[in-house]
C-alpha cells in the first residue's frame, strides 16, 4: 500500500510539473516573446489618447480621443435594445473636425499589433546609415502617462520592410511596412465622412422639405405613417430607404470654402432632411445644395461647419413621386394579432381560426377541423397591394367578395372587392383607402379549400 502512495505522488507531482511547465510556462514564455518582439512594449489600444504623425512636406497630423469605446449598459426587460457606443476621435492638425473612428481604430490594431522583426543592436548611433536622421515619417502615442516615440526610415535589403527606432534607444530594427502605411494615409482618410450621426433603429420622426412638396413621417408602433400631406400608412420600404440611404452615404469631397454656402447652392438649399430619435427633443438636419457636374451634391450637417458632396442617391430618394411613399398594402393587420379569417365571395364562405399558432378551417364543413397554414391562403391575401388609389372614398356598388378578419382582442376589419371585367377595385372599410388593385391580385381570392388543407 505504501508503494502505490509513494507511486501515486510521484505520478501527482510529475503531472502538476508538466501542467506548470509546459502549459502554463508555455503560455507565461509566449508572452514574454511577444512582449519582446513588440516595437511599442507595454502598448494598448484603449489606453491610447493622442496620435501625432509628422511625415515631411506635410502638415502634422495630430489625433486626439475624446469618448472612449464601450457598451451601452444592458436595458431593463421591458426595454428596447440601444446600439453599442463607438469610440470617438478628433483631428486636431492640420485641422479641427471628426475623425475616421474606422481609420483610426486600424491604426490602433498596427500599434498593438508591431513586431520586431530583426533587432540590430547598438546601430542607432549611425541614423544616415538607415535613413533615420531624416525619417520618413515621426510618431508619438500618447497612452496613459507613457509616451512612444517612433522614428521610421528607409526600406531594408528586399524593399518590404523599414528600418525604425524608438526614442533614447541605441537599437535599430527592421519592422513590417504596414504600420507606416497606414500611418501615412492622406488627410482625407482621417476625416470623418458619415453625412449626419444618428441611430436608424431609433429614429422616430422625418421630415422632408423640397420643391415637389413637403414630407412628414411618424414611426408608431414600429411602422411608419404618413402625415403630410397626407394622412395614412405610408410604404415601409421606400420610407425605410430614406434612413438606409442616408446612413450609408459618404462625404467623398470636402469643399475648400465652406463658410461660402452660396459657392455651394447651400444658401437657399434645394432639399432639407430631419430627422429625430426617440427620447430626443432636439432634430437632426442636413440639407442638399446645387448638383455637381459630375452627378454629387453639396450638403451640410447644420451641426457642423463642413460642407462636402456626396452620392446622388440621398437626393433621389428624397425626391420621388408622392405615389411612392403611399402605403400600397390593402390588408394591413399583423398575422401574430388575428384569431379568426372569414372569406365570402361567389364559390361560398372559408372561415379560419388561428390558434397557439396553428390555423385550422372551421367552414365548409366538409372540411372542418382539417389544418391549414399560412403560405397556403394568408400570405396571398397579405401581399395584395393597391396599384392606385382613389381618394374620393366612394362605396363599391356591387362588391364581389369580403374579407373580415377578427383579432384577439375582438376588433374586426373588413375589406371589400369588386370585379368590373379585367378592372378589380378594393377597399379598406377600416381606413376608408380604396382603389385599383392587379388582376393577379385580385385572382388571389379564387383558392380552392381543397388546396388549403394539410
Amino acid at each position: 500500500m505504501r508503494k502505490i502512495l509513494v507511486l501515486l505522488g510521484i505520478f501527482l507531482a510529475l503531472l502538476g510539473f508538466v501542467y506548470f511547465y509546459q502549459i502554463e510556462g508555455e503560455k507565461a514564455r509566449q508572452d514574454a516573446k511577444q512582449l519582446e518582439e513588440a516595437v511599442f512594449k507595454g502598448l494598448q489600444a484603449d489606453q491610447v489618447t493622442s496620435i501625432e504623425v509628422v511625415i515631411p512636406d506635410r502638415e502634422r497630423l495630430h489625433l486626439r480621443r475624446i469618448s472612449a469605446e464601450g457598451p451601452v449598459p444592458d436595458p431593463e426587460p421591458d426595454e428596447e435594445f440601444k446600439p453599442q457606443k463607438k469610440a470617438q476621435w478628433r483631428l486636431e492638425s492640420p485641422l479641427t473636425a471628426k475623425a475616421d473612428s474606422g481609420a483610426v481604430k486600424f491604426l490602433l490594431e498596427q500599434l498593438e499589433e508591431a513586431k520586431i522583426d530583426r533587432l540590430l543592436e547598438g546601430k542607432g548611433e549611425s541614423p544616415s546609415d538607415y535613413g533615420l536622421d531624416s525619417p520618413r515619417l515621426s510618431l508619438t502615442v500618447q497612452a496613459g502617462d507613457q509616451e512612444y516615440q517612433l522614428r521610421i526610415g528607409q526600406e531594408g535589403f528586399g524593399g518590404n520592410r523599414l528600418y525604425a527606432q524608438m526614442k533614447d534607444s541605441s537599437d535599430v530594427y527592421l519592422m513590417a511596412k504596414s504600420l507606416y502605411t497606414q500611418a501615412s494615409k492622406p488627410l482625407l482618410d482621417w476625416r470623418d465622412k458619415d453625412v449626419l450621426e444618428f441611430e436608424s433603429t431609433l429614429v422616430r420622426d422625418i421630415e422632408v422639405e423640397r420643391p415637389e412638396g413637403a414630407l412628414s413621417f411618424s414611426k408608431q408602433a414600429d411602422r411608419w405613417r404618413l402625415l403630410q400631406p397626407l394622412q395614412e400608412d405610408a410604404d415601409q420600404q421606400n420610407t425605410s430607404a430614406i434612413l438606409s440611404s442616408l446612413d450609408l452615404a459618404k462625404a467623398e469631397e470636402f469643399a475648400s470654402d465652406p463658410e461660402n454656402l452660396s459657392a455651394y447652392g447651400l444658401d437657399q438649399p434645394t432639399v432639407g432632411l430631419r430627422i429625430r430619435e426617440e427620447d430626443d427633443q432636439d432634430w437632426k438636419t442636413i440639407e442638399l445644395g446645387a448638383r455637381r457636374e459630375d452627378g454629387k451634391y453639396w450638403a451640410r450637417d447644420l451641426s457642423r461647419p463642413e460642407v462636402f458632396a456626396i452620392d446622388a442617391e440621398l437626393h433621389d430618394k428624397l425626391t420621388r413621386d408622392l405615389w411612392d411613399y403611399r402605403g400600397k398594402q390593402l390588408i394591413d393587420v399583423p398575422q401574430d394579432k388575428i384569431s379568426q379569417v372569414k372569406v365570402r365571395r361567389r364559390q361560398g364562405e372559408v372561415i379560419v381560426e388561428r390558434k397557439d399558432y396553428e390555423w385550422t378551417i372551421q367552414s365548409p364543413e366538409e372540411h372542418k377541423g382539417k389544418e391549414t397554414y399560412s403560405y397556403k391562403f394568408w400570405y396571398p391575401l397579405e401581399s395584395i397591394n393597391f396599384t392606385s388609389l382613389e381618394d374620393s372614398g366612394a362605396s363599391l356598388s356591387d362588391p364581389s367578395a369580403e374579407v373580415t378578419v377578427t383579432l384577439e382582442d375582438g376588433s374586426t376589419h373588413r375589406y371589400q372587392f369588386e370585379r368590373h371585367g379585367e378592372a378589380c377595385r378594393a377597399k379598406n372599410l377600416q381606413t376608408g383607402r380604396q382603389g385599383l388593385i392587379s388582376q393577379e391580385d385580385c385572382e388571389k381570392l379564387d383558392f380552392k379549400v381543397e388546396d388549403m388543407v394539410g
